[in-house]
C-alpha cells in the first residue's frame, strides 16, 4: 500500500541514467545539505534536473519525450532513468524505460516499463498515470506544484517578486478551493433545475394544480367503489344461500390436500438435489462429510500457524543480522572502503601523512619566524635612514651652518654628500627587504596550505579510526563475507517458508470453501426434511377431514383419490338458470369492481408520485439554498486563508532576509493579495515600493527570502532545486549571492544548485562535476 507521506520530508539519494539526452551511463549520488552541480555551459548540468523530473513524473515540461532519448553515435534509441528517494518511514525507488520507434515516417516515443519499489517491495502499477499518482502521493506534491515551488528554473529566481497569479493560486492551493466553490455553484444550478425545468415553477404547478385535480378524481372513484362493493356483497349472499356449506368445505379441503401433496413432492425433489450435489445418499452421510471437512480445516489451520511462527523467528534473526551487515557496509562506504583490510590500509596511510605534515609545519614555522624577524629589522633600518635624510634636506633648505644635535659646523656640500650616501644605503636595504618580504609571503602561503592539509589529514584519520572501531564492533570477530553468507541463507529460508505458507493458505481456503458448502447443504437439507415431516402430518390430518366430509355428503369416493374434485363435480352439477344468471351478474360486478380498484390504485400511485416528486423538488430547493450559503462561506474562507498565508509569508520572509544578511535596510515586506506582487518598505520611508524596482542584488536576496518563507509556511522544507540562480548576475556580486544561497541552504534538508561558476564549493556537502568526455557524451563525477 502506498502511503501519503507529505512533501516536507523527502531526500533525493541516487539518480541513474542510461541513454538520457547527452549521457550514455551515469550514476549520481545526492546527499543532505547543499549539492553543487558545476561545470561549463552545455555540458549537461540541467539534464540531471530534467532526469529527476522525468523519473518522478514521467515528463519534462516543454520537452517532447522523444527528445530526451540520447542522440549520441553509440546510442541505441533507448533510455532508462532510476531515482531513489528517502522518506521519513523508508524510501522508494522509481524506474522508467522507453524507446524510440518510427510509425508512418514519424519518430515517436513509447514507454516500455515502469517500476516502483517502496521499502524494496514492488508496487503493482496500472500504467504511467497510476505511477504518477502513486509517486505524487508518496511525495505529497504533484508535478505542477513541484516545478512552481521546489524547482526554480534558470533565470526565474526573481520571478517570484512578480509572479503569475494562477501560479501562486496553485502553490497556495487556492485554485483547488476555488474549483470546489465553482463545482458547488454548479451543483446549486443543477438543484434548481429538474428535467430541464425550473424547480420553483414545478412546485407551484404540482402544489396548486396537479395535486388538487387528482385528489378530486380519487374521491369520485372511492364513492363508485363503495356503491359497487355493496352490490357484490348482496349477490354473494344470494349465491351462498344457493350453495351447500358442506360442499364448499369439501372443495376447500380437496384443494388443501392437493396443495400439501404438491409441496411435499417439490420438497423431496429439492432435498434429493442437495444430497446429489454433495455426493451423499442421505442426511447421515452428509453429516459425516461435514465433520470430516471440519477436521481437515482445523488441521490445515494449525499447520499454517506453526509455519508462520517459524517464519517470524527466522525473519527476526535475518532482520537483526541484515541490519548489522548493512550498518557495517555503510560505515565502510563512508570511509571509501569495501573491506576491513582496505580500511586499515587507508588508516595507516593517513596516519603517516599526518606525521609528515606535522613535521613539515614545524620546520616551516621556524623558518617563517626567522624571515619575519629579518623583515622587521630591515624595515626599522629603512625607516630610520629615511628620517635622517629628511632632516638633512630640511637643514639644507633652511641654510643652517651647524648641526642642531651635536653643534658641529656643517656645510651644504657635506649635507648633500651625507644625504646621497644614506639614500644609496636605503636603496640597498629596500632591495634586500623586497627579497625578504617575498620570501615571507611565500612562507605564509605555504604555512596556511600546510595547516589546512594537516587539519584535513587529522579529521580523516579520526574518522577512519572511528569507522574502524565501529565496523570491528559490528562484525564481532566475524568476516564481512561470513556475515553476508549467513544473511543469504537466512533470507533463503524465509523465502522457502513464505512459499510453504502461501501453499498451505491456498489449501486452507479450498478446505474452508468445501466445509462452508457442506455446512450450507446440511442446514438446507435438515430444514427441508423438517418441512416435509410437517407437511406430511398436515396432509394426514387433511385427508382425514376430507374423508369425514365425503361421509357427510354421502359420496362413495376415496379421500386420497387424485381426481376426487372432478368426481365430485360430476355428481353435484350447479345448472339452475337463476343461479347461472346471478353468477354471471356477480362476475360482471366483480370485474367492474376490479377495474375501478385498478384505476383507483393507478391514481393513488400517480398521486404518490406527484407527492414524492413534490417532496424531491422542495428538498432540492432547500439543498440549493444551503449550497448557496455554503458557497458564500467557502469563498469568504478562501479569501481569509489566502490573506493569512500571505501575512505569514511576509513575516517569515523578512525574518529569513534578516538572517541572510546584516544589511537590515527594510522594515517590512508586503505581498499584494490581488496580484501577488512583492513590495518592500525601506528603512526611512513611510510607504512601500515594488521589490522589482530595488537593486539587482537586493532583488535576488528578497526573492530567496520569499521562496524560503513559502516553503516554511507550506511545510515543504525538505528540498529546493536552483538551476543557474547566478544567471544574469555580474561577477562582482556572485560571491555575495552564493553566500546568500549557502546560508539559506542551512535551513533546508537538501538543496540542488546548478552553476557553471566554481564558487560555493567550500560550503557544499556534495559536489558533482559535469563535463564532456572525448566521445562527446556528458559525464558526471562526485568530487566530495
Amino acid at each position: 500500500m502506498v502511503e501519503d507521506t507529505g512533501g516536507g520530508n523527502m531526500i533525493l539519494e541516487r539518480l541513474k541514467l542510461a541513454g538520457f539526452e547527452g549521457y550514455k551511463h551515469v550514476e549520481v549520488e545526492f546527499s543532505p545539505g547543499l549539492n553543487l552541480i558545476t561545470g561549463r555551459n552545455s555540458t549537461g548540468k540541467t539534464t540531471l534536473l530534467d532526469a529527476v523530473l522525468f523519473a518522478l513524473y514521467g515528463e519534462v515540461p516543454g520537452v517532447e519525450k522523444r527528445m530526451l532519448v540520447s542522440r549520441l553515435a553509440t546510442a541505441n534509441n533507448r533510455l532508462s532513468v532510476g531515482l531513489s528517494v528517502k522518506l521519513p518511514n523508508g524510501r522508494f525507488e522509481v524506474w522508467r524505460t522507453g524507446v524510440l520507434y518510427r510509425k508512418g515516417g514519424k519518430e515517436n516515443f513509447r514507454t516500455e516499463k515502469t517500476l516502483l519499489f517502496v521499502n524494496e517491495k514492488a508496487v503493482p502499477l496500472a500504467g504511467e498515470e497510476d505511477l504518477r499518482r502513486k509517486v505524487s502521493k508518496l511525495l505529497g506534491i504533484g508535478l505542477k506544484k513541484f516545478i512552481n515551488l521546489i524547482y526554480v528554473r534558470q533565470g526565474e529566481l526573481t520571478s517570484i517578486l512578480k509572479p503569475r497569479k494562477e501560479d501562486m493560486d496553485f502553490i497556495l492551493d487556492i485554485n483547488v478551493l476555488r474549483e470546489v466553490a465553482e463545482q458547488l455553484d454548479e451543483v446549486r444550478r443543477i438543484l434548481e433545475k429538474y428535467e430541464g425545468r425550473d424547480v420553483k415553477t414545478l412546485v407551484v404547478t404540482y402544489r396548486e394544480h396537479e395535486l388538487p385535480r387528482i385528489e378530486g378524481y380519487i374521491a369520485s372513484l372511492n364513492r363508485q367503489i363503495a356503491i359497487l362493493e355493496k352490490e357484490v356483497t348482496r349477490l354473494q349472499e344470494v349465491l351462498e344461500k344457493a350453495r351447500s356449506d358442506d360442499l364448499k368445505k369439501l372443495l376447500l379441503l380437496i384443494e388443501k390436500r392437493d396443495s400439501y401433496t404438491t409441496e411435499i413432492s417439490e420438497s423431496r425433489n429439492r432435498l434429493q438435489g442437495i444430497l446429489d450435489g454433495s455426493n451423499a445418499s442421505n442426511l447421515q452421510e452428509l453429516r459425516s462429510l461435514l465433520d470430516k471437512a471440519e477436521r481437515d480445516v482445523k488441521t490445515c489451520f494449525k499447520n499454517v500457524m506453526e509455519l508462520n511462527k517459524r517464519k517470524r523467528k527466522v525473519q527476526d534473526l535475518f532482520d537483526a543480522e541484515n541490519r548489522r551487515l548493512n550498518e557495517a557496509e555503510a560505515n565502510l562506504k563512508t570511509a571509501s572502503a569495501s573491506t576491513m583490510e582496505e580500511l586499515e590500509t587507508l588508516l595507516g596511510e593517513t596516519k603517516d601523512l599526518l606525521g609528515k605534515l606535522q613535521s613539515e609545519v614545524v620546520d616551516t614555522e621556524e623558518e617563517y619566524a626567522d624571515v619575519l624577524e629579518a623583515r622587521s629589522s630591515l624595515a626599522g633600518k629603512i625607516s630610520s635612514l629615511r628620517d635622517e635624510v629628511k632632516n638633512h634636506k630640511r637643514l639644507l633648505e633652511e641654510g643652517v651652518a651647524e648641526c642642531p644635535t651635536c653643534g658641529q659646523k656643517i656645510s651644504p656640500d657635506l649635507l648633500r654628500e651625507i644625504s646621497f650616501e644614506k639614500e644609496a644605503q636605503i636603496r640597498r636595504l629596500e632591495t634586500e627587504y623586497s627579497k625578504v618580504d617575498a620570501k615571507h609571503k611565500a612562507l605564509d602561503s605555504k604555512l596556511k596550505k600546510l595547516r589546512g592539509e594537516l587539519e584535513k589529514a587529522a579529521t580523516r584519520a579520526s574518522t577512519l579510526a572511528q569507522v574502524h572501531d565501529k565496523v570491528k564492533m559490528l562484525l564481532r570477530g566475524e568476516t564481512l563475507n561470513g556475515l553476508r553468507e549467513r544473511c543469504r541463507l537466512l533470507k533463503r529460508e524465509v523465502d522457502e517458508l513464505t512459499s510453504k505458507i502461501t501453499e498451505e493458505k491456498a489449501r486452507l481456503a479450498r478446505l474452508e470453501a468445501n466445509r462452508d458448502s457442506l455446512k450450507k447443504a446440511f442446514v438446507d437439507a435438515t430444514s427441508i426434511q423438517k418441512s416435509i415431516e410437517k407437511l406430511e402430518e398436515n396432509l394426514r390430518k387433511t385427508v382425514k377431514e376430507v374423508s369425514t366430509s365425503l361421509k357427510t355428503l354421502c359420496l362413495p369416493f376415496d379421500a386420497e383419490d387424485p381426481d376426487l374434485k372432478s368426481r365430485v363435480a360430476e355428481r353435484i352439477p350447479l345448472s339452475r338458470e337463476e343461479i347461472e344468471t346471478k353468477e354471471t351478474e356477480l362476475q360482471e360486478r366483480k370485474q367492474r369492481l376490479k377495474d375501478l380498484k385498478s384505476e383507483l390504485k393507478n391514481n393513488l400511485k400517480e398521486k404518490r408520485k406527484i407527492e414524492e416528486k413534490l417532496s424531491i423538488l422542495e428538498e432540492r430547493l432547500r439543498k440549493a439554498e444551503v449550497t448557496r450559503g455554503f458557497i458564500e462561506k467557502l469563498r469568504e474562507g478562501i479569501e481569509k486563508r489566502r490573506r493569512r498565508l500571505l501575512r505569514n509569508i511576509q513575516r517569515q520572509a523578512l525574518s529569513v532576509y534578516n538572517t541572510l544578511t546584516d544589511q537590515h535596510v527594510y522594515k517590512a515586506f508586503q505581498i499584494d493579495p490581488e496580484t501577488y506582487e512583492v513590495y518592500v518598505q525601506p528603512v526611512g520611508l513611510a510607504g512601500f515600493i515594488p521589490a522589482s524596482r530595488v537593486g539587482g542584488g537586493h532583488q535576488t536576496l528578497i526573492a530567496l527570502s520569499i521562496r524560503m518563507a513559502i516553503l516554511n509556511v507550506l511545510g515543504y522544507r525538505s528540498l529546493l532545486i536552483l538551476d543557474e540562480p547566478t544567471y544574469g548576475v555580474d561577477s562582482q556580486n556572485l560571491p555575495q549571492l552564493m553566500n546568500y544561497i549557502t546560508e539559506m541552504a542551512k535551513n533546508l534538508r537538501q538543496v540542488l544548485l546548478v552553476t557553471h561558476y566554481g564558487i560555493g564549493m567550500e560550503e557544499a556537502t556534495n559536489i558533482i562535476k559535469v563535463d564532456i568526455a572525448s566521445d562527446g557524451s556528458s559525464q558526471a563525477k562526485t568530487l566530495v
